[in-house]
């Protein structure tokens, strides 16, 4: 399989997106130089997404469809593309399917704005008989619009949700299942103890992803990986910038917020926190809308912290990279 050329399209793709989405803040081109590089080289993905397993190349692809997704409905509205791109996301990442109702908010969310503004009568002024059917005509196209849209941004994800569903009772006789649970040995693995999904896995998935450092060895090069989870936060630090204050557009952020917080839950309740991996891998998807949060409350120039932080991170990962791929220090 060519997985080096798979994985090196997925992310000079992921790449496009990210500087097309930053084209629409006014930044300077070092700004979103940095901010696009800090998420494929100051993070996590760096190194997962090279290992160019199926596993790995599965949340790539994830990625690419969510960023994807995010162009065509916030910055560039154009629901059947962003319906396509979401059905990228959720077809190689399940959970990515609870974020639906936050991408068709966001697809409406510029109707809802013109509702309301047309909706305010001038002062003292009355309505005459043609206007009356001017704006019920309006209001009758303002509601179809957002069933369109609606129905366009559905249509790749209904077909392929429909695919999948049929797929399933072919092979395993039943719709509802995918099969995970078929994987010999699986439910006998000790991190399965509970099921696939439980809530007594967010204690473990928590410190895996936060809180987890590195480990130490005898000799050089003194610390390295676990190479079986680790904090996201010791491998780039630059994301805590997400939690600052005040939005270009806060409904955005927060929708971004939102789509974290469900992903992330989703996350922590599955038993296994991913296997072989730097840092916390299945937290890939997570990076698009960490992306969105960074282009909405960052300032404008650069500053000292923020070149500290990136700087920090890009070595971090460079590091990282360097001991999976080109030495034997960090061990299966």
């Amino acid at each position: 399989m060519p997985a080096a050329f798979i994985s090196a399209l997925t992310a000079s793709s992921i790449c496009v997106f990210l500087f097309l989405i930053s084209a629409h803040y006014e930044y300077s081109w070092r700004k979103r130089i940095l901010l696009s590089m800090g998420i494929l080289f100051g993070t996590w993905m760096w190194t997962n997404l090279t290992m160019a397993g199926a596993w790995q190349l599965v949340l790539g692809f994830a990625m690419l469809g969510e960023l994807g997704a995010i162009y065509f409905t916030v910055f560039n509205r154009k629901p059947l593309l962003a319906g396509l791109f979401f059905a990228l996301a959720f077809g190689n990442r399940t959970e990515i399917l609870l974020t639906a109702p936050i991408f068709m908010f966001l697809l409406l969310r510029e109707n809802f704005e013109r509702t309301n503004a047309g909706a305010k009568p001038t002062k003292n002024q009355k309505p005459k008989a043609e206007n009356q059917t001017s704006n019920t005509k309006l209001s009758i196209a303002n509601r179809r619009t957002p069933i369109a849209k609606l129905a366009a941004f559905c249509a790749v994800p209904f077909v392929l949700g429909i695919a999948t569903l049929v797929y399933n009772y072919i092979r395993f006789h039943s719709f509802t299942d995918f099969g995970y649970a078929r994987i010999p040995g699986v439910l006998s693995e000790p991190w399965y103890r509970h099921g696939i999904f439980s809530i007594q896995y967010i204690p473990l998935n928590f410190g895996e992803m936060l809180v987890t450092p590195w480990k130490r060895v005898a000799g050089f090069p003194y610390i390295t990986p676990t190479g079986f989870g680790g904090s996201i936060l010791w491998s780039s630090p630059f994301i805590l910038f997400t939690l600052r204050f005040g939005a270009r557009r806060k409904v955005l952020k927060y929708a971004a917020w939102g789509a974290i917080v469900v992903l992330t839950f989703i996350l922590w309740t599955h038993g296994n926190p991913g296997g072989w991996q730097f840092a916390y891998r299945y937290a890939m998807t997570l990076l698009p809308w960490m992306f969105i949060i960074l282009l909405e409350n960052s300032p404008e120039e650069i500053t000292p912290l923020e070149w500290l932080a990136y700087v920090v991170s890009f070595t971090v990962n460079a590091y990282a990279t360097y001991l999976f791929f080109w030495t034997s220090y960090v061990q299966p």
